[in-house]
């Protein structure tokens, strides 16, 4: 693949994942009805398995995914932690609890946490929060 292709594979990518962050983010807003409440679930699905997709066709996410053994249902649970931690939020154009599947690092970084304790939860989707606010780049470390 060359150096173009390359190009235009990645900002097809980052045109669906701003896409993806966009919808979920809306579908994620608090609502009082009841019936926006029961389409937002099954829209939440359809965007989730958007996302699942993005990280299946992406060489370098594939790899982070096989390396972990990481099933869909995981990714599924990182986003509902984050969610329900304060990683719903925008940092520098990037919703976070999206974006945190998007990219070889954070992805094998999120995989990588044993998500079992209220302080490792915390300390994680605080760590990607300021990953994405600083506008770092590569592997994150703790």
């Amino acid at each position: 693949m060359g150096f173009f292709s390359n190009l235009k594979s990645s900002f097809s990518k980052s045109k669906r994942l701003k896409d993806i962050s966009k919808r979920l983010a809306q579908a994620s807003s608090p609502t009082l009805d009841i019936k926006r409440m029961m389409t937002q679930s099954s829209e939440k699905k359809e965007i989730l398995q958007e996302l699942y997709e993005l990280c299946e066709n992406d060489k370098q996410l594939s790899v982070i995914l096989k390396k972990h053994n990481a099933t869909r249902e995981d990714l599924f649970n990182i986003y509902r932690v984050f969610m329900s931690n304060g990683g719903g939020q925008w940092a520098r154009g990037h919703y976070v609890a999206v974006s945190i599947f998007a990219f070889a690092g954070t992805l094998d970084y999120c995989l990588s946490k044993e998500l079992n304790s209220r302080e490792e939860v915390l300390n994680t989707v605080y760590r990607m929060i300021e990953y994405f606010e600083k506008g770092e780049m590569g592997f994150p470390r703790d």
